[in-house]
């Protein structure tokens, strides 16, 4: 099985306060839907959101009793600090260790970092939940994503415009 889950929507760069969303979209082997989930949780660190969205994940795959996957996100810093030593002091230490833990369940899982531009099913459906009432909500069926979920297992890629 295959996990994947996306970023904060963000328009800020560094560390500023911003207003986020976590979404992800847990897949089948061959890319195909299990489930995604959408978390609207009001503002707060970009860090902070990618480490809530990669809980979340985790804990919605071993919820739905999936023993083996294979998780990716779009930030290498929140995967470095999973997978590295964190300081007891560190501002968001508790996050990071309850994510640590999921790791160490029963299960077959590994983390990776995956490119904002490999992961555009999981983009294409932020935009379309923008208006996400506060709060954690499961989506059980899939939005009408499905070609883009076919690109995305094939790691198909699409060019991103960067404002300069």
């Amino acid at each position: 099985m295959i996990t994947k889950w996306l970023r904060a929507r963000d328009n800020a760069s560094g560390g500023a306060a911003v207003k986020w969303k976590l979404l992800g979209i847990i897949r089948d082997s061959t890319g195909g839907w299990i489930k995604g989930f959408v978390t609207n949780l009001g503002c707060g660190k970009i860090l902070e959101a990618e480490l809530w969205g990669v809980f979340r994940g985790l804990l919605l795959t071993w919820n739905e009793g999936i023993q083996r996957i294979n998780a990716e996100c779009v930030s290498f810093t929140a995967i470095s600090l999973i997978n590295g030593e964190t300081r007891p002091s560190h501002p968001l230490s508790s996050l990071i260790h309850s994510c640590k833990d999921m790791l160490l369940c029963d299960w077959e899982c590994s983390i990776s970092h995956i490119y904002r531009e490999q992961n555009i099913a999981a983009d294409h459906m932020a935009q379309m939940r923008q208006s996400s009432n506060l709060g954690y909500h499961v989506v059980g069926l899939p939005p009408p994503i499905v070609s883009l979920l076919a690109n995305d297992s094939v790691r198909m890629t699409t060019a991103r415009l960067v404002p300069v």
